[in-house]
């Protein structure tokens, strides 16, 4: 509400709420009657009169609603009023003989100005006539007329910073370096002589290009005598948010510099938390607080406030000048400081300086308050013993909690690190259980902390086959004797048939062990049972050798001609149609009819067979006999024989599911297993362990696991083709060790009577592909992940995905690349004999999707030397091979005569080729850097900076360029060719370069992390996701994702192809607690 008050001369003037004018409009005479209304400040004069101003003269960009009439001015031609206040009044004007926009600034009152007023306005003239500088208004010329003196200055369009601040605060390095062009301004004026002492946001004007420019000079003094620098004592000059204590009625001889010290200090304030740092109801009450108030700490507006800023602008805004930046050169200072990120010079007020200056301003509350200390320090007497012992019982009570609390820490750590060394323990120490219980002990783990540590522990553990036992029930019968106890299990492992003392058979089923079926035999007592692999009949073998069939679902006898079995030399073909029995008189073998009892074959076999298997199609029959220690294969449709010397008398045999690889086994001096290639008929390896004769051997039904048991009760498995032991159980007993169907189960006879079962993992996570004989260079997935082909010293091969069963080979020699199209319907071949296109068919009437290759097309007629490796573009019309002569061909399908020929880059060994078929990036092999060049034309485009030999891949999304040395992974933006993240490698002491390869989506990049890890980065950031760690360590040679990014393949120097599922790891990993932001499926 308006508060009514008159000059000394009668005229009616007002002071509205949030104005500072106290001048009277007409005369120019200062206002009375308001000292009363203002409460008391520090020294104030009896005769007081209070002068509070926002603006001595209204800011010239301002625009009056109703101007007045326009004063004519010699050479000027007034355009507009921008602004009129209680002193002033200001035109836009054009000057006429310069043909320039001006503003001019003219006293309100005319020739009716009082004697002061004029004075004032000369000094503002005077002392910004003085001031020449890019952030200070600048007057062009000062002159008189009729109406009153003039000041013509520079027009600045771009408004005030009052109108741009609209309660936002400021970020704190914007705000810093606004201040600081200010605070130079300032100290220049200041050097001039010239102190401005009205600083606020509305005498700051922007220029357009956001240049803050210094104006009204209206209340300025004039260091050195100046006249127009004296002010009426008690009259308070400025405005109330912005002008110091000091300055409330304060004689102008005390104001100097750390006055407009001060002021940039509020319009710090203002700038970082969006308001000024007083601000009362009226224009008084705003000029109370800035004598008795303390500043609010801006921080507590805005804690994200720099403490250094904070500092700074506190430090202006001391209520004692002398404890303010010694001049506005040392505030600029320190603010650039602050936004250069440099320490700064101000310190922070001390707590206990900020209660002695509040008791200073407030005596009677600060006595008050020390009474009530008093007081309480009287009760705190009478208290002291008992407040003496509280306070230790807490400082007991607060330490033990700490320790305790340490301790928990501690043995949280302690425990979780025992977690992690218990899983490497059982990775390690092929246990059975091995897998499962690292798993569950990682998982324990990542429940009280997630860390990759966990994550790359349980993919190494989830590469490791396993077996756990699930159930275990008295199979046998007690009072049997040992010697005699036997058993059987169907295929599918859900039924078993044993015997008892009289020879009679119990069908039961494994589930609950109910039995089935109820067999009388003959009253002998039975040395071997074996089901049929369709579970549909039963074979005994009694203890005079005799043999005895039935049906297994009604118990019928099955009729065949009487005849003594030799050892255990029986076995039912794969399509349970017939039956191979060894005759123990005469050596023969006999292959029965079960339909019709009749005897279909015979074979010479020249020995009694011990043992005797069929393999998987049913058409070869393997025969073990002693002496002479032979196992002898009969072809039963060529009737050829092939013989294998046996090193033991052989007493177990097991075929692979793939017919092309037979294990034997038997007695010293070594306890061996045998491996042997029935198509060479060649001995393949020897796995040694066992400590007693081994007497079952049985392949997994994927043919990568196989298990055995011996005399010594020790069941293990191991990796055939890799000719390594995976895991020993012992006390597993020696009667049978037999694969479920499903390969999910692996049954176990042992503990006296005891029988059981295992669950089997064979490790989904990690494949390995085995079957080259030469090193294999390169593997790449088919467009729909069913396919893998292999290139490698002795050819290519194609490989069924989901069974890691070969499916094709071609003999094509020594190659180096193998490439499928993206249609799926041909595959590329580069090596020796050239580049060749094969085409590929799928018969999907057969029930294995028989594939059918061939015959190639040779790609690059005429050419007449080898390529070592080849790639092509995302849409298969682009390929780039490299030569045996260091040169690089660039074919595309759509102009197949025309050929690009890259030259001149040294011992260049590999190339790869942008998704757009644009770039063709090469490496080199013992040479040095990398070379870019276009796909089109073969000119250079970029030599990249590497060192060494190097190889190379495109991101398949366009942006990156990857190139792996023996030092490191480096990312390469595509066009730019700026470089993007670096990845060290671990390989110390080598000169061979790493592997890289990136997800289809460009997401994941897979490197060598050195010779024998997989280490999964992403490409923005160089962030490592995840570790592969196989197994067995395999020197890393190529790597390659399957288009869906799931799958992760990776050649090696020992002729081993790794499949990493990464699908299937990443649901692992979550369901622990330890996932990896994988593509996308």
């Amino acid at each position: 509400m308006a508060e009514a008050i008159r000059c000394p001369q009668g005229h009616r003037c007002e002071l509205s709420g949030d104005s500072s004018v106290l001048v009277c409009p007409v005369c120019g005479g200062a206002a009375e009657g308001v000292v009363a209304a203002v409460p008391p400040l520090p020294r104030p004069p009896p005769a007081a009169v209070v002068r509070l101003k926002e603006e001595l003269l209204a800011p010239h960009h301002r625009r009056s609603v109703s101007p007045p009439e326009h004063p004519p001015i010699d050479g000027y031609e007034i355009l507009e009023t921008l602004g009129q206040g209680g002193m002033g009044i200001v035109y836009r004007a054009w000057h006429v003989r310069l043909k320039r926009q001006v503003a001019l600034k003219m006293v309100a009152a005319g020739a009716h100005a009082r004697p002061e007023v004029l004075s004032r306005f000369h000094t503002e003239a005077e002392a910004v006539a003085r001031l020449i500088h890019p952030s200070i208004v600048q007057v062009y010329e000062v002159g008189d007329t009729l109406r009153g003196p003039y000041i013509s200055m520079e027009y600045v369009e771009g408004g005030s910073l009052r109108e741009s601040l609209d309660g936002t605060p400021w970020t704190a390095k914007r705000a810093a370096e606004f201040i600081a062009t200010l605070a130079e301004a300032v100290h220049f004026a200041h050097t001039r002589g010239v102190i401005h002492r009205d600083l606020s946001p509305g005498n700051v004007l922007l220029a357009t290009d956001g240049t803050p420019k210094i104006t009204d000079f209206g209340l300025a003094k004039l260091l050195g005598g100046g006249e127009g620098g004296r002010t009426q004592a008690g009259v308070i000059l400025g405005t109330p948010s912005y002008m110091p204590p000091e300055q409330s009625g304060a004689s102008a001889d005390s104001i100097g510099p750390p006055a407009d010290v001060y002021a940039l200090g509020a319009i710090l304030y203002e700038l970082i938390t969006g308001r000024p740092p007083f601000v009362g109801e009226t224009a008084l009450e705003t000029a109370r607080q800035v004598v008795h108030d303390e500043v609010l700490s801006p921080r507590r507006l805005q804690r994200k406030l720099p403490a250094d800023l904070e500092t700074i602008c506190l430090k202006c805004l001391e209520k004692n000048p002398g404890k303010r930046f010694g001049s506005a050169e040392a505030l600029r200072d320190d603010l650039r400081r602050f936004a250069n990120d440099e320490p700064i010079q101000a310190r922070p007020i001390r707590a206990a300086e900020r209660a002695w200056r509040w008791c200073r301003r407030n005596p009677m509350v600060a006595a008050l308050a020390a009474s009530v200390a008093l007081l309480l320090a009287v009760i705190a007497v009478g208290a002291s013993l008992t407040t003496m012992r509280l306070l230790h019982d807490r400082r007991v009570i607060v330490r033990n909690l700490e320790r305790a609390e340490s301790a928990e820490q501690t043995a949280s750590d302690k425990l979780w690190e025992s977690y992690l060394t218990q899983a490497r323990a059982r990775r390690w120490s092929g246990r059975p259980g091995r897998r499962y219980e690292s798993l569950v002990a990682l998982s324990a783990a990542a429940r009280m902390r997630p860390a990759p540590a966990l994550r790359n522990e349980a993919i190494a553990c989830m590469a490791l086959p396993d077996l756990r036992p699930v159930r275990k029930w008295q199979g046998l019968l007690s009072g049997t004797k040992e010697s005699m106890t036997v058993i059987g299990f169907d295929s599918s492992l859900t039924r078993y048939v044993r015997a008892d003392a009289t020879g009679s058979l119990s069908v039961r089923r494994v589930a609950d062990d109910v039995e089935l079926l109820h067999i009388r035999s003959g009253g002998r007592q039975t040395r071997h049972l074996q089901f049929s692999r369709d579970g549909r009949f039963v074979a005994a073998i009694d203890g005079k050798m005799g043999l005895m069939l039935w049906g297994a679902q009604r118990g019928e006898p099955i009729s065949i001609p009487p005849l003594a079995v030799s050892n255990i030399a029986i076995d039912f073909s794969p399509d349970s149609q017939s039956v191979a029995v060894g005759h123990a008189d005469d050596g023969t073998i006999g292959i029965f009819d079960l339909a019709t009892g009749k005897e279909r074959k015979r074979l010479k076999s020249g020995r009694p067979a011990h043992v005797l298997r069929f393999d998987p199609t049913g058409r070869r029959l393997a025969v073990a006999t002693f002496p002479p220690n032979e196992v002898v294969i009969h072809d039963l449709e060529t009737e050829e024989v092939a013989r294998l010397p046996h090193p033991a008398a052989p007493r177990a045999l097991g075929w692979h599911p793939d017919g092309k690889l037979l294990a034997t086994g038997g007695s010293g001096p070594y306890y061996a297993i045998y491996l042997w290639d029935t198509q060479t008929n060649t001995q393949r390896g020897v796995l040694r362990g066992h400590q007693a004769e081994v007497m079952r051997i049985a392949f997994h039904p994927r043919g990568h696991i196989m298990a055995s048991v011996a005399w010594d009760g020790v069941v293990r498995l191991w990796d055939p083709l890799a000719g390594s032991e995976l895991v020993s159980c012992p006390g597993a007993g020696w009667r049978t060790s037999q694969f479920s169907a499903d390969g999910r189960l692996l049954a176990y006879a042992c503990d006296g009577m005891n029988v059981g079962l295992w669950e089997v993992t064979d490790a989904p996570e990690y494949r390995v592909l085995r079957g080259h004989r030469g090193r294999p260079d390169r593997v790449e997935f088919s467009h729909d992940g069913s396919l893998l082909a292999t290139a490698a010293d002795d050819g290519v091969r194609l490989w069924n995905r989901q069974t890691a069963q070969e499916v094709a080979f071609l003999d094509v020699g020594p190659s180096h690349s193998a490439l499928f199209h993206p249609s799926g319907e041909s595959v590329i071949t580069s090596g020796r004999s050239g580049v060749h296109r094969w085409p590929i068919e799928t018969d999907a009437q057969t029930a294995e999707k028989t594939i059918r290759v061939g015959p190639s097309v040779r790609l690059a007629p005429g050419l007449d030397h080898a390529f070592d490796f080849a790639a092509q573009s995302a849409d298969g019309k682009t390929i780039v091979s490299v030569g045996d002569a260091g040169k690089a061909v660039v074919v595309n399908s759509s102009r197949p005569n025309h050929r690009v020929v890259l030259d001149g880059h040294s011992r260049l060994s590999n190339v790869a080729i942008s998704p757009d078929g644009r770039f063709v990036a090469t490496g080199t092999w013992k040479g040095t850097g990398v070379k870019v060049w276009a796909a089109e034309s073969g000119l250079l485009v970029q030599d990249l900076p590497v060192d060494g030999s190097a190889n190379v891949a495109f991101d398949p999304m366009g942006k990156w360029l990857g190139t792996a040395t023996a030092a490191e992974v480096r990312l390469w933006e595509i066009g730019s060719w700026r470089p993007g993240i670096r990845v060290p490698r671990l390989d110390v002491g080598t000169s061979a370069p790493g592997r890289l390869a990136f997800s289809p989506d460009g997401k994941l990049l897979a490197i060598s992390r050195n010779s024998f890890l997989i280490q999964l980065v992403e490409p923005v950031t160089g962030d490592e996701l995840a570790t592969l760690e196989s197994p067995e360590p395999h020197f890393l040679t190529w790597l390659s994702f399957s288009a869906d990014g799931c799958q992760l393949a990776a050649t090696s120097q020992d002729r081993v192809v790794q499949v990493w599922d990464l699908g299937l790891i990443r649901r692992q990993l979550a369901a622990m607690n330890l996932g990896w932001d994988p593509p996308p499926r």
